[in-house]
């Protein structure tokens, strides 16, 4: 029995052809491409640590805002992060994203969490 009729037998698999050549598609690939769809219609990110799904509220009228503040805490492992350029975010480590005055706020406790030390330079 040839190895590509038992795989085209497998539940859960299907064809797909790309540069690598073709190969089939598992379940957990489906699922992947489909979160990523969904990501991007949504305008969600996933967290540069935990990869756990994070979104904005209100995105449609935040586009149209002069200065918007991307900074973000992950809610699952609570790293600090910038939505925009998904750059890990620490006590002395800014991305210029958004002004360094701007802080983060607790998706826990709705409190504002000053982002650089004093003296810090991003």
């Amino acid at each position: 029995e040839h190895k590509a009729a038992r795989l085209a037998l497998r539940p859960g698999r299907r064809r797909l052809s790309g540069k690598g050549g073709a190969r089939e598609e598992t379940d957990a690939d489906q699922s992947e491409r489909l979160l990523q769809e969904w990501m991007k219609k949504t305008g969600s990110r996933q967290c540069p640590k935990c990869k756990m799904g994070v979104t904005k509220q209100d995105l449609v009228r935040q586009k149209g805002q002069a200065a918007e503040c991307h900074k973000m805490i992950c809610r699952n492992c609570s790293t600090r992060f910038c939505f925009r350029c998904l750059k890990v975010l620490t006590a002395t480590i800014s991305c210029k994203c958004t002004p360094d005055e701007h802080g983060f706020l607790d998706p826990r406790t709705g409190r504002f969490v000053q982002h650089l030390r004093k003296g810090a330079r991003a």
